[in-house]
């Protein structure tokens, strides 16, 4: 019930442009993305095969009639029934099932995998898109103050407490911040369109997101048989070795062909002594076919892909260890970055903004000094807000390396 009002929700904000919180798009994205909605028809498709497999041929009959018409003309003729069932002797019908059956459970776990992906997709879309607004946003606030430093120093180029050099300076820049708020109102703008399209929105629909980018917890990650499990894409590679396994047994089941059972009947006139006598055969019949080809290739070709599915699986597994060391490290580095940032670099940087407009308000400091420090501190915010972008990322990847970024069943 839970899921389904936040389903609701999210589809309510996609019609009336309403906002969405990165729980909120993260699970939008699982019911709407197309990609997926394509991925998971596989599963009935595999399970259509399933329901055809296993299955016996379908009973032949056969009817044969003939006549001397063509050469004495006796009205002799001879017709012939026939009912015949093939029958398999080694198993084959219930391997080819098992078969069906592993192809199922494969359908099912790419569609896991790609819920996995589907969901770390729109959640780092949703982080591109904080990042880039708050970018905007920045900009917007440093060009505001830097409007007014511009209207303070034409004011005092009036009044002849400066030179007009300085008003001159102080345009220029807010020029040069106008072209890189232009720009970054282009990348937000972007960012949106990119999780739109996570989402499964079209042009038509309005997304706003309202959750501030901000470092997220970092999981208490340890790599175990357990995250094996959990993982959609490793467990394909099993499935695969288990799919090999059946199809060599299918294949030393396919040695031996099936058997063919069949009930007939004959019957006919035939001239006997100048006289025509009717006579009726009632039979049974069995047609083995002989086993001259051995399948050898097809075995070979099945051991293989065993084999290779097998070697797939364990680099899959030394693949998922190092990729869960790597985002745990990269999580918990931008995370003590963002400490040291936060305690050193941005008080410093707003200190010294504070100190440079005191001097200036003193006429101790030119326009110059003010722009430079006024600069560094832009720079200071914006460095800030990348490492908090790059911890989110990392956070977000190490939950889909250890599968628990979306509810897979």
């Amino acid at each position: 019930m839970f899921a389904a009002a936040l389903i609701i929700q999210s589809v309510c904000a996609a019609q009336t442009g309403e906002k969405f919180t990165k729980k909120q798009a993260v699970a939008f994205a699982l019911e709407n993305n197309a990609e997926l909605r394509a991925v998971k028809i596989g599963i009935e498709a595999a399970k259509a095969k399933l329901s055809q497999s296993g299955r016996l041929e379908n009973p032949v009959f056969e009817i044969e009639y003939g006549n001397d018409m063509p050469f004495n003309d006796d009205g002799e003729y001879e017709l012939g029934v026939k009912l015949a069932q093939k029958f398999p002797l080694t198993g084959r019908l219930s391997k080819e099932r098992e078969i069906s059956k592993i192809d199922v459970e494969m359908a099912r776990t790419e569609y896991l995998e790609a819920r996995r992906l589907t969901a770390l997709r729109a959640e780092l879309a949703y982080i591109s898109a904080q990042e880039k607004i708050a970018i905007r946003r920045i900009r917007e606030e440093s060009l505001g103050i830097l409007e007014r430093i511009v209207e303070n120093a034409e004011k005092a180029a009036s009044a002849g407490e400066a030179h007009t050099l300085e008003a001159d300076i102080a345009k220029s820049e807010a020029a040069r911040l106008k072209i890189e708020l232009a720009q970054a109102k282009i990348d937000a703008a972007t960012a949106l369109i990119a999780l739109e399209n996570e989402l499964g929105l079209g042009d038509s629909k309005t997304l706003e997101i309202t959750d501030e980018l901000k470092a997220e917890k970092v999981p208490d990650a340890r790599f175990g048989a357990d995250v094996l499990e959990r993982r959609p894409d490793y467990r394909m590679f099993k499935l695969a070795a288990d799919s090999a396994r059946a199809g060599v047994a299918l294949a030393k089941a396919g040695k031996l062909e099936d058997v063919e059972v069949g009930v007939f009947f004959n019957h006919g006139r035939e001239s006997e002594s100048d006289a025509m006598e009717n006579k009726g055969i009632l039979g049974l019949s069995v047609a083995i076919a002989l086993p001259f080809n051995s399948y050898d290739g097809t075995i070979g070709e099945k051991l293989a892909l065993r084999r290779q599915a097998e070697a797939r699986a364990a680099g899959k597994e030394t693949s998922v260890r190092n990729e869960i060391r790597t985002w745990l490290m990269r999580a918990r580095e931008y995370e003590k970055a963002l400490d040291e940032h936060v305690k050193t670099a941005e008080t410093l940087s707003l200190t010294a903004y504070e100190n440079f407009m005191r001097a200036r308000n003193a006429g101790q400091a030119d326009i110059q000094q003010i722009l430079k420090v006024r600069q560094n501190v832009l720079e200071t915010k914006l460095a800030r807000l990348n490492l908090l972008a790059r911890q989110a990322e990392s956070v977000a990847n190490l939950n889909a390396a250890m599968a628990i970024n979306a509810k897979l069943n």
